[in-house]
Parts: structure tokens; C-alpha cells; sequence
């Protein structure tokens, strides 16, 4: 099973350039998942409340999971909640790969899910996470990480359009320490390092280039892969 998955700071327009991948892909006769097949069934709000429920709940082995990989991301210093995340992730790849699917194009993957691991900090400790990431590809190995690039200003402008709350405790932080930085570019560059330091221990991907149309990057994805396909 062959994963491309696309990553980067959010707000920047990966999940329309996949969604848009996938058309495409499926247009031109090549099955393909998206993330949503893979990791939710299909069925994103009760399978994610689920997901949730269970997590605070049980413990990993109830959830087939792989423990090691739930141990070392917990040894990251991960809350619960997100090593759990990652340990599903891994075992959903490994699910669509066992029932015969070939292809993935998603815009939440492995990189990112490793990043939110340390999401409001730098990474402490990188031989762990080269040892995760090796425990992942063990179980995981067709991983194709793509980055997607956009110039942290236009990012922060899509971000604030979209008026995504989850980034409203930053702004707040900043705020209340009145050191005239702003908070929101302080964790854009930070989650960029972070998924910098996760994807450099996977096969480097030409990158995608944000600024441009979706279109036109959906295009130029799809004519890799169906290059490589060939």
C-alpha cells in the first residue's frame, strides 16, 4: 500500500489539494482512499466520538494496538489522547492495506500526527523520535510524505479567514504576556520546524508550493503518482 500523505502548517489548503488529488486520480481509472476512508470508515463524527470515548477509557491493548508505538509516544512526553491518536492511525494503515487498498492520498498522516505529539514545543528528544518513526515504518513501510509549502504570512492570513477557534488560546497567551510578539506566527514557525524534524525521518517528497492554485497542485500530484504508477 503506497501512502502519500501530504503535510504542513494548518490553514494552508492541504485537505483541498488531496480531496482534489483523489478526484482526479479516481477520474483517471486509479482506485485510491482519502483520509477520511482510511482512519474514520467514512463516518467521521460518530467513529470520531468513538475514538475519543475509547481512548480516555481503555487502555491501548484493548485496541489491538501496537504498544510499542504507544509507549515510545508516550516516552515523548505525548498526553494520552495523541498517542492514542497516533497508535489508530497505524493500525487503520495497516487495516486498508490487509483489505487491498493500494493507494492513499491524505492530508493527515503520519508526519503530522508525530508532530502533534510535541505541538506546543520543540521536539526533546530526536533518537526517540527516529526510534518511533522506525517502529511506525516496521508496520507501516510504503509512507510517502509530501510537504506543503506556504510563506508564513499568507498562512497566517488563511488561518485568521478561516477563524479556526483551536488557535484562539495562543492568541490569548500572547496577549496576556504583552511582549508585542505575536503568538500565532510564534507557533506556525514552530509546528513548521516540528513537522521539519518529523518528515526528515521518511523518503523526502518534492514539495508543493500553496501559493499556487489548488487546482494546479492537485494536477501536478496526481501526474506523479500516475507517473510512478506506471
Amino acid at each position: 500500500m503506497k501512502i502519500i500523505e501530504l503535510y504542513g502548517c494548518p490553514g494552508a489548503g492541504k485537505s483541498t489539494v488531496a480531496a482534489k488529488t483523489v478526484e482526479k486520480l479516481r477520474a483517471a481509472g486509479v482506485p485510491c482512499a482519502d483520509y477520511e476512508a482510511v482512519y474514520f470508515g467514512g463516518n467521521h463524527g460518530r467513529a470520531a466520538r468513538l475514538r475519543r470515548a475509547a481512548g480516555a477509557l481503555l487502555p491501548p491493548g484493548r485496541w489491538g494496538l501496537n504498544r510499542k508505538i504507544f509507549t515510545a509516544a508516550r516516552a515523548l512526553g505525548a498526553e494520552r489522547k495523541y498517542a492514542v491518536s497516533l497508535a489508530v492511525l497505524c493500525a487503520r494503515l495497516e487495516r486498508a492495506r490487509r483489505q487491498g487498498c493500494a493507494l492513499a492520498v491524505m492530508e493527515e498522516g503520519v508526519v503530522q500526527f508525530l508532530t502533534s505529539l510535541s505541538h506546543d514545543r520543540p521536539f526533546a528528544d530526536c533518537d526517540q523520535l527516529a526510534s518511533l518513526a522506525r517502529a511506525i515504518q516496521a508496520r507501516v513501510p510504503d509512507i510517502h510524505p509530501v510537504p506543503c509549502e506556504l510563506e508564513i504570512g499568507e498562512n497566517l492570513r488563511r488561518l485568521r479567514d478561516r477563524g479556526d477557534q483551536k488557535w484562539t488560546r495562543f492568541l490569548r497567551a500572547g496577549e496576556a504576556r504583552g511582549d508585542g510578539k505575536d503568538p500565532l506566527r510564534e507557533m506556525l514557525a514552530l509546528k513548521a520546524e516540528n513537522l521539519r524534524t518529523a518528515a526528515s525521518f521518511f523518503p523526502a517528497g518534492a514539495p508543493l508550493d500553496l501559493g499556487e492554485a489548488a487546482e494546479a497542485n492537485a494536477e501536478k500530484l496526481a501526474g506523479r503518482i500516475l507517473r510512478d504508477s506506471n
